[in-house]
């Protein structure tokens, strides 16, 4: 076993288990305790969609890395024709997490700092503006990458004969890749929207 599958494949599910059972928790306490909390219902919402966007990346995280690292060296063919939409996805959710800190901070700034009878931003508002954000600025990713498939040599499926286990006619599989597109691979696109 190496050192990848031990980190990706047991230590990244395990500490993933513990952050989305307490995601779950917190939406539970933030959903059926409100009254009791006595929190603002813009906050609360937008805690809310910290914790949804916090648990959908910690689902695609492990569907990413910790699938691969548990089935090394085989591959998964729905796993590998799903990656170049996983990755996407995993970004997406990523970048509603951080910015949903950030709405967070905006709507505790505006509440505290109101000085007059001015509503504070409206959560919902910020929320449809985090989800608009997050779609829109990673939805480029989902051309970055695609599949190529190799098929194997000799004939479509024709195997050797193995004599040690008298084994004949093994089918060979085709082989799958990903690699980056063009536009992955453009330096403008890379200098301007990678880094």
């Amino acid at each position: 076993m190496s050192f990848s599958f031990w980190i990706e494949g047991v230590s990244l599910p395990a500490v993933s288990a513990f952050g989305l059972a307490g995601n779950l928790l917190t939406i539970y306490v933030l959903r059926r305790r409100k009254s009791s909390l006595d929190l603002n219902d813009n906050f609360t919402n937008l805690l809310v969609c910290l914790a949804v966007y916090d648990s959908v990346f910690l689902i695609f995280a492990n569907l990413v890395y910790t699938v691969p690292a548990v089935l090394h060296p085989r591959q998964s063919e729905l796993q590998i024709m799903a990656t170049p939409y996983l990755i996407p996805l995993t970004n997406i959710s990523l970048t509603g997490s951080v910015y949903s800190v950030v709405a967070i901070t905006i709507e505790r700034y505006t509440t505290l700092s109101q000085t007059d009878n001015k509503k504070p931003w409206k959560g919902k508002v910020l929320i449809m503006a985090i989800v608009f954000f997050s779609i829109s600025y990673n939805l480029v990713k989902f051309f970055e990458l695609r599949i190529d498939i190799t098929e194997p040599e000799g004939g479509g499926g024709q195997g050797m004969v193995n004599t040690s286990y008298n084994v004949e006619n093994i089918t060979q599989v085709p082989k799958y890749n990903i690699n980056a597109t063009w536009l992955r691979r453009h330096p403008v696109y890379s200098l301007n929207y990678i880094v």
